[in-house]
């Protein structure tokens, strides 16, 4: 389908640095978030994404696949992600904390988790997580424009 299609074009590391792609309300299954999931996750060009795959049907499964790509993809600074409506609950919360921790290159974050199952509690453990990422991940990068502003070379 156009999911995957796509998915394969960002997947072969297309020199992407901004990406806009807007699949809302297109039936994206949990098949086709996986797919578009696995080409972030291994995209090492794109630094901006701002992705809408609201009111589809991708569960927990797909958003688990989102999460997954955004602990390792390594070069999205700017993140965009919209996941309203999809048939999400508490469990995804867990999934984006474990992605924050894991990655250390997102500095500017949005994510959309409206129309979904996720209780009050999840989501603000899930917001604290954020911004302790965003926070750590605003320092590391002040610091490397430091380094390469002041002419020192990274080891």
């Amino acid at each position: 389908g156009v999911v995957e299609s796509f998915a394969r074009a960002i997947e072969r590391d297309v020199v992407i640095t901004t990406f806009n792609l807007d699949f809302s309300n297109n039936q994206i299954s949990r098949d086709g978030a996986q797919s578009l999931a696995r080409a972030i996750e291994r995209n090492s060009t794109i630094s901006t994404l701002n992705l809408n795959i609201g009111q589809n049907r991708i569960g927990n499964e797909g958003a688990q696949a989102f999460a997954r790509a955004l602990g390792i993809n390594c070069t999205i600074t700017d993140l965009v992600l919209n996941l309203n409506d999809n048939q999400i609950d508490n469990r995804v919360a867990r999934y984006f904390n474990g992605a924050f921790i894991e990655n250390h290159t997102i500095t500017i974050f949005s994510l959309w988790l409206y129309r979904n199952q996720i209780n009050a509690d999840e989501f603000r453990v899930l917001t604290d997580s954020a911004n302790i990422m965003l926070t750590r991940n605003r320092e590391i990068a002040a610091v490397e424009d430091f380094i390469e502003t002041e002419g020192f070379y990274r080891v």
